[in-house]
């Protein structure tokens, strides 16, 4: 029989190093040619622009007529490359890419999936800015495919067909992330993700800064990298906790896994930022949880579908700081305890978020569209 050949369009070429896109891109069981949208417009695998970004005339007629704003591209480039090479689907990762892909997928006559990640179901300022491309794409689309609970009832919200929604949960190497053994690690905690807004640094730091006065050996890393890591720093120092808290940088897939076998829980208190940007699910916590850590962290979001309040971790309200704490108190002060949340942590995780299921789900919702 012969392979599927399908379109992954994509945000840019630094999204090819997101977990997620990399994941689809590389263990899809489909022939995938991948083209990238960048300020020039979009560009195949090797480099070659395949639609030129319109010019600034252009884009000032189509103000003027009130057109789509996700028309960025010159019309008729990218069906000519799609009826060119005939893909028997696309799918558009995040929804400004499939905004501005439904009418050439029309034009194509080919199908169109749409996948949802996080901000691009909640940043009020790209929803604004894609809103008429959102309703046309939320028409066209065969499938929308969404990571979460929560981001399934925002896109009802914005007037997508609740037929056409699926939720597929993020997945992650069931394999690779294990080994961790927390009833037997030291008084330290993991945090792994970007500095920004939405994932709420200096909230758990703010949180560890009362453990530290009942655990003064307490240790907390923070691997990542963003617009708020210098702050964070500086708010370690202002409150007298920079001996207790290392910043990592950015870590290597093999880096977490190491991290996380030697500590005794993961956390993060993500929130919604004032932008309304929030997260899908974050990849970091399902990683956690299959390599047996106990995750403290937010009602925010895809949290609550991976992470059950006092059975494989905790989850405390948006902005509870203290309450956070005392959760963390709570895994430092008995070990045994942070042990067997772990141990259901990765129980759970294995039959729900595993890379692989998340993957034949996702090639499940594209055969089907494509026939």
């Amino acid at each position: 029989m012969q392979r599927l050949k399908i379109a992954i369009f994509t945000t840019n070429r630094q999204a090819y190093s997101e977990t997620f896109i990399r994941a689809h891109i590389n263990n899809l069981p489909f022939d995938i040619l991948t083209v990238f949208h960048n300020e020039r417009g979009f560009e195949d695998a090797y480099g070659k622009q395949i639609a030129k970004s319109k010019t600034i005339a252009a884009k000032l007629k189509d103000f003027l007529l009130n057109r789509p704003k996700a028309q960025m591209t010159q019309r008729g480039d990218v069906a000519d490359w799609l009826q060119k090479n005939r893909p028997s689907a696309i799918l558009a990762e995040f929804g400004p890419i499939g905004a501005m892909m439904c009418h050439e997928s029309e034009q194509a006559r080919i199908p169109l999936v749409v996948h949802f990640h996080g901000a691009d179901a909640s940043n009020k300022d790209m929803i604004q800015e894609y809103r008429k491309g959102y309703e046309d794409m939320f028409r066209i689309a065969k499938a929308i495919v969404v990571v979460s609970n929560q981001m399934f009832n925002s896109l009802v919200e914005l007037g997508a067909p609740i037929e056409k929604i699926v939720v597929n949960t993020y997945g992650a190497d069931q394999i690779f992330f294990s080994g961790s053994f927390p009833s037997h690690s030291d008084q330290i905690l993991l945090s792994v993700g970007r500095f920004v807004e939405k994932k709420s640094p200096m909230l758990t730091i703010l949180s560890f800064s009362l453990v530290v006065r009942k655990f003064p050996n307490a240790k907390l890393w923070m691997a990542g990298d963003g617009p708020l890591l210098e702050a964070a720093r500086q708010f370690t120092h202002a409150l007298s906790i920079s001996s207790n808290v290392e910043f990592l940088g950015v870590l290597t897939p093999d880096r977490v896994r190491e991290k996380m076998r030697q500590v005794r829980g993961f956390v993060q208190h993500s929130l919604h930022a004032s932008n309304g940007d929030a997260e899908g699910t974050p990849v970091g916590i399902i990683e956690a949880q299959l390599a047996g850590l106990p995750v403290v962290s937010t009602r925010h979001a895809g949290i609550p579908d991976v992470v059950e309040d006092g059975k494989t971790g905790y989850l405390v309200e948006e902005g509870d700081w203290e309450e956070m704490a005392e959760a963390m108190l709570t895994l430092l002060k008995d070990p045994l305890l942070a042990g067997s949340l772990g141990k259901a942590a990765r129980e759970r995780a294995l039959p729900r978020f595993t890379l692989e299921s998340h993957i034949a789900n996702l090639a499940e919702i594209i055969v089907r569209a494509s026939t």
